[in-house]
């Protein structure tokens, strides 16, 4: 994504109506995350030094963002015809998208420390987050991610079992 540097200046201006169009400045927290955790930005000047780590609250604004760009969505035939099948029955990869994307968010609010890695964010969920209802699937959906010629006919269908009985249904117990 490409930002102007006063839209990664603390206190991020949220008067703006949540849309596709402004899907940067929804995620504009997980993004500065993910620089922060990198150490890299790729054009223009280094900004590391510049920028602030958002606080709990940037993280949770985005997800109340991206709530209700959905809930405008609710009413369209892609998130009728096809948003609510794939969330509900989801290909092998897009499980594997959507728990290690959601295992790298959680870590945050469990921990509140960021890991923008896929690679690693098993690792540090085992390690300071044993709790979570889903490792299990989440070690599987790491192997299918980094070791997909390991992954049997036996671990698909698990996959497919945890995802319904321990993903969708896990608390949410870092809510406040």
């Amino acid at each position: 994504m490409v930002f102007q540097l006063s839209h990664l200046l603390h206190p991020y201006s949220y008067d703006f109506m949540p849309s596709q169009e402004n899907k940067d400045l929804i995620e504009r927290p997980v993004e500065v995350l993910r620089i922060l955790d990198s150490g890299i930005t790729v054009y223009g000047e280094d900004l590391i030094q510049k920028i602030e780590r958002p606080t709990r609250a940037d993280v949770e604004m985005t997800q109340q963002l991206n709530a209700e760009q959905l809930e405008k969505l609710k009413d369209t035939d892609w998130y009728k015809n096809e948003y609510i099948k794939i969330v509900a029955h989801p290909t092998i990869r897009m499980m594997t998208q959507f728990v290690l994307t959601t295992a790298m968010s959680e870590y945050y609010y469990y921990t509140e420390k960021s890991c923008s890695s896929k690679y690693y964010i098993l690792e540090r969920v085992e390690k300071e987050c044993p709790q979570i209802t889903y490792l299990s699937l989440l070690r599987l959906c790491h192997k299918n991610r980094f070791l997909p010629d390991k992954i049997t006919e036996q671990d698909i269908e698990t996959m497919n079992r945890e995802y319904q009985t321990s993903f969708r249904t896990r608390p949410k117990t870092w809510l406040r």
